[in-house]
């Protein structure tokens, strides 16, 4: 903000049930991908910064949605849409099954586009990778 890198309006700090959320509204609004790197680099949960990108990258117009049951952020930010889950928007069968995630992102609402480590196999001894190029049965095998 000193640096008026961008036009800051207003900063907001919410707590939620599991985590906080600090909310920076801007004068100018940024296009979707300006925000979403900037949600990044200020330290936003990077796997739902690739999700919105990715999102954005495929065409959805909700790429980054705000969905809760009040407005937040003092009735400066609005929900884009509101639901009735009992659970948060992270399970496929919760995003699979919400009216409003596929009114935002039709199909696009259960869209895992990462690998993520789900391995249930445990590392069973210390994997000791070479220098230079590392062999793929290596990586697989340990």
């Amino acid at each position: 903000m000193r640096r008026k890198v961008l036009n800051v309006h207003a900063v907001h700090f919410y707590p939620s049930v599991t985590n906080y959320h600090l909310v920076i509204t801007l004068v100018d609004d940024l296009d979707a991908v300006h925000r979403a790197l900037w949600a990044l680099w200020m330290g936003s949960d990077r796997l739902r910064g690739v999700y919105v990108l990715e999102r954005i990258r495929r065409g959805v117009a909700a790429a980054d949605v705000l969905s809760t049951p009040k407005a937040f952020i003092d009735g400066f930010r609005f929900p884009d849409d509101a639901c009735a889950c009992a659970s948060k928007h992270k399970a496929k069968r919760v995003t699979d099954h919400c009216p409003a995630m596929k009114r935002l992102m039709m199909d696009e609402r259960s869209g895992d586009y990462f690998p993520r480590n789900l391995d249930k196999k445990k590392r069973t001894k210390p994997l000791n990778v070479p220098w230079g190029r590392v062999p793929k049965k290596l990586l697989l095998e340990s």
